[in-house]
């Protein structure tokens, strides 16, 4: 508009000075609306939605364009390359985001704002209930902001949005994403996609994800010499793949919400599939039974085997 208004000016020199001082008190409210409509950024992790720029804390937002550019991975290891963000180490099925160096029941994963029903807090080797996949946009809050959602959250706060509730119509009654990837490096592939359709005030949505890994390659061995010369072990099979790394994950889901001018209720459904490995090796363990006056010692071999102990005696 400024440049319109200044050719115009240029051919019209008797109104340039009023021309000019026209557009100038015309184009200010409009460039500053457009700056402040680009700028605005609401955050649900906190305890009430604001925007960006007014907390005092320190938040790092995903969108769905960062989460499509990413690999398909895990909670931890998506976010783990965010300041002060890193992830647990127990495989690529189970990874949780460590905060400011705090893990576990110190950091908090949300749902959409609500507390996840999971054993991932308590034992690191469990999956997060959520997938990277899912979400719309994932936010994390940390400082002393994340003390709002409980005294242990000292570490932070993340808030995994995935939108199966729709807060707001569709554009042009229907939308939705489909995503599909392939990996060499575990031979993965993974495919994801979203709808939301209206009916009248109505918003249906459904989600799928399949995601999907076989042990990754690896250039060396697993284990250290040292490791192995400690635990009386030999290389076997020299280096290849780490064993008990492969993902495989299925989640199905729906919900259904009433939009009004008001605001919106609604409820959904989610059903999860996974099954997963954590790397280990094979070590001894002896247990001791008692029978009658006598005890026995009996050795036998634990193994990891995508996420369940097996024995064999």
């Amino acid at each position: 508009m400024l440049r319109r208004v200044a050719l115009s000016a240029a051919s019209l020199i008797v109104l340039a000075a009023a021309t000019t001082a026209h557009a100038a008190d015309a184009v200010a409210p409009a460039a500053q609306a457009e700056d402040a409509e680009v700028s605005k950024v609401i955050v649900t992790a906190a305890p009430y939605a604001v925007s960006a720029n007014a907390l005092t804390a320190s938040v790092a937002v995903l969108d769905r364009t960062d989460l499509d550019l990413a690999a398909p991975k895990g909670l931890g290891d998506a976010l783990a390359g965010l300041p002060g963000v890193r992830s647990t180490t127990f495989g690529a099925g189970a990874s949780r985001p460590v905060v400011r160096g705090l893990a576990g029941p110190r950091v908090q994963v949300l749902t959409n704002g609500v507390g996840q029903i999971d054993a991932s807090a308590l034992s690191p080797d469990h999956q997060v209930a959520t997938d990277p996949g899912e979400a719309e946009r994932i936010e994390v809050l940390r400082g002393p902001a994340a003390l709002a959602y409980g005294g242990s959250a000292i570490g932070g706060v993340v808030n995994i949005i995935d939108d199966r509730i729709a807060s707001r119509q569709p554009t042009d009654g229907m939308s939705g994403r489909l995503l599909a990837s392939r990996g060499t490096g575990d031979d993965s592939y993974a495919l994801s996609g979203a709808i939301h359709a209206t009916v009248g005030p109505m918003v249906l949505t459904l989600d799928a994800l399949k995601r999907e890994s076989k042990d990754y390659k690896i250039p060396v061995y697993p284990e250290s010499a040292r490791q192995l010369a400690l635990e009386g072990e030999t290389a076997e099979g020299g280096a290849g793949r780490l064993e008990n790394s492969a993902v495989d994950l299925e989640t199905f889901g729906a919900g259904l919400s009433y939009v009004g001018d008001k605001g919106f209720v609604g409820m959904s459904i989610k059903r999860t599939d996974s099954r997963y490995g954590v790397p280990g090796h094979a070590h001894e363990h002896e247990h001791e039974h008692e029978v009658g006056r006598s005890r026995r010692l009996h050795p036998h071999r634990v193994r990891r085997r995508r996420g369940r102990h097996q024995v064999h005696l």
